[in-house]
């Protein structure tokens, strides 16, 4: 009979400890006297599970056994735990100054007390004393502690039913996460999530290797793409927010994988916007400029490429040596870029001799060297001023030519319409140094 009558003191315990106070002062003493009453009957339990076996197991010729009794110690001592922590918590709480952090309603995680014998042991006649004169803030912190440990570490299973609430919120942790987008149609398919998504802090090397990648293939599916169709005029390229998306499907084979990596190429793109090539590919990503504008700028280049070479089979009787001398690359520039800004060819200017001295060219260049991408994919700082301003002298006519449709519109028709005439006037307007035939060809 003795694990009943233990079990209803624990019961009467966990009552009192569980009890609103009229006085909040009152409840850490009556949480004490509770913890007293529990250990009394776990040191009954513990005396009663060290007497003799019953006669009959004797009479029968078996063996005594203390299973009984330890099975009666075990469970009131269990119970006498599962209260004293229950006191504990509630006293530590009720002594907390005001405004501290109410008692959670998360399941509550059990821990084994000192018994009471070893707590004589340790200076302390019994473990409500203990608890009694244990400063209230540090033992509930403790007791915090003990049951994140026992769950793993994470704070998270103690509010469980918070979980849905911060994830219908959009919560994602500052610093290591990207917030979801959603999975609206405006939003590009390889950003569709409602989930939180690891931040991974790509480096620049990292993101212009993923940019000469994913460039790399797409020609190759367009390539492809030609040949398939078997027709003379090109085809269109392939719009990049559609081949990332599946590029990286084929890639990660899954939508979380290509949502996961898209996040993080983005976040480096913009990071990263000082360089030429991540400039570019993101305002292509995002639609705000034309592919055609990276071949542009390619195209610049070996139209420069080109010309330095004829300068350079002139200077030696039609036999190359690959370089000229850095007066005839500026002047060959000025003249093939005649239309640049003043101040972006004194730029140009600039970075040729920085770039000619610290190569130790001296008073040649190696133009191919300069101008054309090495074994690792990079450009020289010159190439890439090259490339650079090309893409700010597409930004900017881009810009000029539709405040001229705007301004055409407004004078000559009006209604946000304009016949093919006025709309070739605007672009001849735009841009005087185009032929009406050029002009023709753009309309």
């Amino acid at each position: 009979e003795l694990p009943a009558a233990a079990v209803e003191k624990v019961g009467d315990a966990e009552k009192g400890a569980d009890a609103e106070p009229t006085d909040a002062a009152e409840l850490p003493a009556a949480a004490v006297e509770a913890v007293g009453d529990v250990e009394a009957a776990s040191a009954s339990a513990a005396d009663a599970s060290n007497a003799p076996a019953a006669p009959s197991a004797s009479s029968l010729g078996e063996q005594p056994t203390s299973a009984t009794g330890n099975a009666a110690s075990n469970a009131a001592t269990d119970a006498a735990t599962d209260a004293a922590t229950d006191a504990a918590a509630d006293a530590a709480q009720a002594a907390a100054p005001p405004g501290s952090p109410q008692k959670s309603n998360s399941p509550t995680v059990r821990v084994r007390l000192t018994s009471p014998t070893k707590a004589t042991a340790d200076g302390a006649s019994t473990t409500a004393e203990r608890l009694s004169a244990a400063d209230p803030d540090k033992l509930l912190n403790e007791l915090v502690q003990m049951r994140v440990e026992l769950n793993g570490g994470g704070l998270t299973s103690m509010v469980p039913e918070k979980d849905g609430e911060l994830k219908r919120e959009g919560y994602a942790p500052p610093g290591s996460w990207f917030k979801p987008e959603g999975t609206g149609g405006l939003v590009p398919a390889y950003l569709r999530t409602d989930d939180p998504v690891k931040h991974w802090h790509l480096s620049l090397r990292e993101t212009e290797t993923c940019i000469r990648e994913i460039n790399a293939k797409k020609r190759e599916a367009e390539i492809k793409a030609q040949e398939k169709s078997k027709e003379e005029v090109p085809l269109d390229p392939i719009p990049l927010n559609e081949f990332l998306y599946d590029h990286l499907k084929r890639r990660f084979g899954s939508h979380s994988g290509v949502v996961e990596y898209a996040y993080n190429l983005r976040d480096a793109l913009h990071r990263y916007q000082r360089h030429v090539d991540c400039k570019l590919f993101l305002e292509v990503l995002e639609g705000s400029v034309p592919e055609a504008v990276r071949e542009d700028g390619l195209a610049q280049l070996e139209k420069l490429i080109s010309a330095c070479t004829d300068e350079d089979r002139d200077a030696n009787n039609g036999v190359g040596k690959g370089e000229v001398s850095t007066t005839v690359l500026i002047v060959t520039m000025q003249n093939l870029f005649g239309y640049k800004s003043g101040a972006f060819l004194e730029e140009l200017q600039r970075v040729v001799g920085g770039e000619v001295a610290q190569r130790g060219w001296g008073k040649k260049v190696a133009y191919r060297v300069l101008l054309e991408e090495d074994a690792n994919g990079q450009y020289s700082k010159v190439a890439n001023m090259l490339r650079q301003q090309n893409l700010s002298e597409y930004i900017s006519f881009r810009s000029h030519l539709i405040e001229c449709i705007h301004l055409t519109d407004k004078h000559l028709a009006g209604g946000g319409k304009l016949t093919l005439g006025q709309l070739r006037d605007a672009i001849v307007t735009s841009d005087p140094l185009k032929t009406r035939e050029e002009a023709s060809y753009r309309t």
